[in-house]
């Protein structure tokens, strides 16, 4: 729902290095990659503790099944890389370097996912069943999607200069990374939490070896309860929906580093000394924005009956 997107995501590289003489030398290199992933998940959460009186109902021996988080992670990557370098030695004793790179990420996921509760105390329980009690459990869906877009820029410099008995070297770096987080700008939110309110949940056939239990649901008081579709969403109120961000920040590196080394025999062995310095400056900034909103249906309250989702 974000944007059209391709079913075949093409992407490959290409290196090229050409030593145009013994005194000169050409590298270059692109890849691109286009790439769309998927990751479920289930996790599953025992109550261990029993509480003051008894409030909680786990134990150590006996723990219950109280909650099970069913996620659904999407992400759509695409990552660019270019560099160019290029070796030159002028003179016999003096080696130069130089090499540009840039990078580029552009990613985009929508993690999703659903939180069943039992509640505390559940009416009975079992290593396999857990029967919650009426009206105490929870059952809540929530996003976190977000567009982040990242361009990086890179050049360094090196010298060499070996002599008789001295080798000196010299370099310096430069990098810049521009960064962007974007939700409402490109029409959707980061994320909408909707709830059941007061809900009893069951879960049965909790195995523990990584299936996912059967789930219950149900609405009502006791002498009524009505099973819902917890799997729709049409079922749940729509609460809000929050850290909605536009966010930009760059980060910028540059560094300098000199030194000279000899090489010398002390006696029978091989020793070398070394002189040098070097600085190192980095800066970060950031800049962002952010919106939270409450959701409230034709009658102005928040979390009002009105506000289920099939309404919408």
């Amino acid at each position: 729902g974000w944007k059209n997107t391709n079913k075949v995501r093409p992407g490959g590289g290409f290196s090229y290095v050409n030593p145009i003489s013994k005194n000169l030398g050409i590298t270059m290199s692109a890849n691109y990659s286009d790439q769309f992933g998927r990751r479920t998940t289930s996790q599953t959460g025992y109550e261990f503790v029993a509480g003051t009186n008894n409030a909680t109902g786990g134990s150590e021996t006996e723990p219950y099944l109280r909650t099970l988080r069913l996620s659904n992670n999407e992400r759509s990557t695409t990552r660019e890389a270019y560099s160019f370098g290029v070796d030159w030695r002028p003179i016999e004793r003096l080696t130069l370097n130089f090499n540009y790179q840039y990078n580029a990420l552009d990613l985009f996921t929508s993690p999703r996912f659903v939180t069943l509760n039992s509640g505390a105390a559940p009416t009975s329980k079992s290593p396999t069943e857990t029967i919650g009690r009426v009206g105490a459990g929870t059952v809540q869906w929530g996003s976190t999607t977000t567009h982040k877009m990242t361009d990086t820029h890179m050049l360094s410099l090196r010298s060499v200069y070996r002599g008789r008995d001295w080798t000196f070297e010299a370099a310096t770096a430069y990098s810049f990374s521009d960064v962007k987080y974007r939700t409402m700008d490109e029409g959707f939110f980061r994320g909408i939490t909707l709830r059941i309110p007061s809900p009893t949940v069951r879960f049965r056939n909790a195995t523990g070896d990584g299936a996912i239990p059967d789930i219950e649901v149900f609405s009502g008081n006791a002498s009524n309860l009505t099973p819902i579709d917890w799997t729709s969403i049409g079922n749940a109120r729509i609460i809000d929906t929050t850290g909605n961000n536009r966010q930009n920040g760059s980060t910028e590196d540059s560094q300098l580093r000199l030194s000279a080394t000899r090489d010398f025999n002390l006696g029978s062995l091989p020793a070398s000394v070394e002189f040098g310095g070097a600085t190192k400056t980095f800066d970060r900034s950031r800049k962002w924005t952010r919106h939270n909103f409450s959701y409230r249906g034709p009658d102005g309250v928040a979390n009002s009956p009105d506000d289920v989702a099939s309404a919408v």
